[in-house]
């Protein structure tokens, strides 16, 4: 079974979740989405609550724990052999994202997802990320690095490690 798990915080991610679902349900996998979000703002958490999705359950917490704490609640409460980390402010670039996660699977091995960058500039808001993303994560020397963006790890290995919780 593949547990989607999806921290979110002051981010209206209901495009990413219904996509998710939509992709997880096509590819004829065992799944569960699991969306936590972790202490936002009313309008964002009244915005999660509107979802309804098959094997999709929204958790709101009242009081921000962080980064770290909260990749580990979500994984606690997974039910899934696979746990699918994606980051809320996450888009999908391809029809296959889950198809091509679930092909990687393999005992053992951490399955990382790439990250792309649209080549318009966003607005104004989010121009600095995206300036950023272009010349640090678009780099072809950068995808050496670990990034907690987009990436699968068997739940037996997740729990032996876990996050640094001191990391908030």
């Amino acid at each position: 079974m593949l547990s989607v798990l999806i921290p979110t915080y002051n981010y209206d991610s209901r495009q990413l979740i219904t996509e998710i679902q939509s992709l997880c349900a096509l590819s004829g996998c065992e799944y569960e989405i699991l969306v936590i979000d972790d202490g936002s703002n009313t309008q964002y958490a009244n915005l999660l609550q509107t979802i309804q999705l098959p094997q999709t359950k929204i958790i709101l917490q009242h009081n921000n724990c962080g980064r770290a704490k909260i990749r580990n609640i979500l994984a606690q409460q997974a039910k899934g052999d696979w746990l699918l980390f994606i980051d809320c402010d996450a888009e999908i670039a391809s029809a296959d994202f889950i198809n091509n996660y679930l092909s990687g699977f393999e005992d053992g091995k951490v399955v990382i997802g790439g990250t792309t960058y649209k080549n318009t500039p966003p607005d104004s808001r989010h121009l600095l990320r995206w300036k950023y993303g272009i010349s640090r994560e678009g780099n072809q020397a950068y995808r050496k690095n670990f990034t907690t963006f987009n990436f699968a790890i068997q739940k037996s290995i997740f729990q032996q490690i876990e996050f640094d919780e001191s990391l908030t």
